[in-house]
């Protein structure tokens, strides 16, 4: 598994590392679709700075904002901090975030460079 998930009281904070695929991306999605604590979550960290090679295409990225599109319907109020620090992975986040605003996503995100900025912005 090339991710660990930490539940936390307001949220939900994935570390993946080394090789990641669609797939697994998609698992901790599941993961916390299907966790009765994601009823009352406010935010998710996506921590993406240990990673090595991100496996996933356009359309990978695209299908995770849609599913996530579909979660916003019943869970409007969420913030989504997306932290890499290379560029191809900056560069997946930023078409997902486009992605869900075209979707017009009730959810807010933001692009981070540490896990302390990460932080700051969901708490806030």
């Amino acid at each position: 598994m090339a991710y660990q998930t930490s539940w936390e009281s307001g949220g939900i904070h994935w570390t993946f590392d080394g090789v990641v695929t669609i797939d697994e991306v998609v698992e901790a999605n599941r993961e916390m679709y299907g966790d009765p604590r994601c009823d009352t979550i406010k935010y998710f960290i996506r921590n993406m700075m240990a990673v090595n090679v991100l496996d996933m295409n356009i359309v990978d990225v695209d299908n995770v904002a849609v599913t996530d599109r579909g979660l916003a319907f019943y869970k409007k109020d969420m913030k989504g901090a997306l932290i890499a620090t290379d560029a191809f992975t900056q560069d997946v986040n930023k078409r997902y975030i486009d992605t869900s605003n075209k979707l017009d996503s009730p959810w807010k995100f933001k692009l981070c460079a540490t896990i302390e900025e990460a932080r700051r912005w969901v708490t806030s």
